[in-house]
């Protein structure tokens, strides 16, 4: 009997402890951010624009701008959970190939932007760069398709929801923070103490303007049934495009699928065919 007391004593000190660990480090579990930036633009033979914007609550950004030339539109691009915006370029290049201008950023506490990443702030560094484009830009929110991959689905679909652009394009994208953690630790009460949530699913469902699911199948980050429920919850028009592989090269080794997609959407949304 007294065995069993203390294995049960043991086993409650272990899941509190563990559940504490996660509450106190739940943002180090969710931001990977890194600061060199070790490829720009120009190294892909883009000419750019290197930015500091400045959030509504002080907090300096770094982004980029980079045109495209005779350009359709204007994506902005929020890129995922690790790294910065030098993980991104490979994605920025295949945007502005497809004849859009690209407005990337550095999330707080990512790259050279000031900071600590938090899933409000991160909200306030998006809506930093919707203001730029709109307001010292000038362009309208008709000719602006906003983009978010992995994390950067959340913030995006925020905007989306906030502003309506001409589209938004999620790729390999939660339904939320909650739901992807729910899944990893499902005998812990993560959705009681998560400060980041980014209810994708819940945004999504209240978008007015186009959108464009992109998953794989293959994806062991974000599992494919994400990408379903997402596109499940959207009202029409929407379309969800399948590819392959993992979470981290679906979209370079699906690019006979990927690519031809994005067109597709963005001459519907912005070229009006």
């Amino acid at each position: 009997m007294i065995i069993v007391k203390i294995v049960l004593i043991a086993a409650v000190v272990l899941y509190v402890g563990l559940t504490l660990l996660l509450y106190l480090l739940q943002e180090r579990m969710i931001f990977f951010p890194t600061r060199e930036i070790h490829v720009t633009p120009a190294q892909r033979g883009l000419r750019f624009e290197e930015l500091t914007l400045v959030a509504d609550d002080g907090v300096r950004i770094a982004a980029w701008f980079v045109p495209a030339p005779h350009a359709r539109g204007t994506v902005l691009y929020l890129h995922g959970n690790g790294g910065n915006l030098s993980h991104a370029v490979e994605a920025i290049e295949t945007y502005v190939r497809l004849g859009v201008n690209v407005l990337a950023i550095d999330y707080r506490g990512y790259g050279a932007s000031d900071g600590r990443p938090s899933g409000v702030g991160i909200e306030r560094d998006a809506e930093a760069a919707w203001r730029y484009l709109r307001e010292v830009r000038s362009i309208d929110r008709e000719s602006i398709v906003v983009v978010g991959r992995s994390l950067g689905g959340g913030p995006a679909s925020m905007l989306a929801a906030r502003h309506a652009p001409a589209g938004l394009i999620l790729e390999s994208t939660f339904t939320s923070v909650s739901d992807r953690a729910a899944e990893h630790f499902p005998f812990i009460p993560v959705r009681a103490f998560l400060r980041t949530r980014f209810d994708v699913r819940a945004n999504v469902a209240s978008v007015q303007c186009p959108l464009l699911v992109v998953h794989s199948t293959d994806d062991e980050t974000i599992p494919y049934h994400h990408g379903v429920r997402l596109f499940e919850s959207a009202r029409e028009p929407k379309e969800l495009v399948t590819i392959a592989h993992g979470h981290n090269d679906c979209f370079a080794r699906s690019s006979s699928i990927y690519i031809p997609s994005l067109d597709r959407f963005l001459t519907t949304v912005l070229d009006g065919d």
